[in-house]
């Protein structure tokens, strides 16, 4: 599934919302306190997620892609590997364009087409979300 959408603002400043999010993401998972630094393409790493009843799993984490304005990560887990992306593209020095996608992948075919059938379904709700939360990153860069 994927959203595109113009931004007015700084694309530094987006992108940095997004390194900061990351980068919390990763001091949490390893219980330290970490720079900027240490994001980079190829970085994996285990995060402990809870899910809707409840139950913890492991997720392994790896950053597929990071450099300016372009970032991608892959969530591995028993279901299988969640990737989502984010692409900004400079318009002219006031606006960019946001491309963000999300996808699902399973080793499992009945996970697959189960996926598939479901992400059809909720089409409308999921775009909703990532709207929803593309409209938080901008607030927090006009503020």
């Amino acid at each position: 599934m994927e959203v595109k959408r113009i931004v007015h603002g700084d694309i530094k400043a987006y992108f940095k919302v997004l390194t900061d999010s990351l980068l919390s993401d990763y001091n949490a998972a390893m219980q330290a306190e970490y720079t900027s630094d240490v994001l980079k393409s190829g970085l994996t790493y285990q995060k402990k997620l809870r899910n809707s009843f409840g139950n913890e799993g492991t997720v392994s984490v790896s950053i597929d892609r990071f450099e300016e304005n372009h970032y991608a990560a892959s969530f591995k887990s028993a279901q299988g590997i969640n990737q989502l992306s984010y692409d900004l593209e400079p318009l002219d020095n006031q606006q960019f364009e946001v491309t963000y996608k999300e996808d699902f992948f399973s080793e499992s075919k009945s996970k697959s087409l189960n996926y598939s059938i479901m992400s059809k379904l909720y089409k409308r709700s999921s775009k909703k979300k990532m709207n929803l939360m593309l409209d938080a990153i901008e607030k927090m860069i006009q503020e």
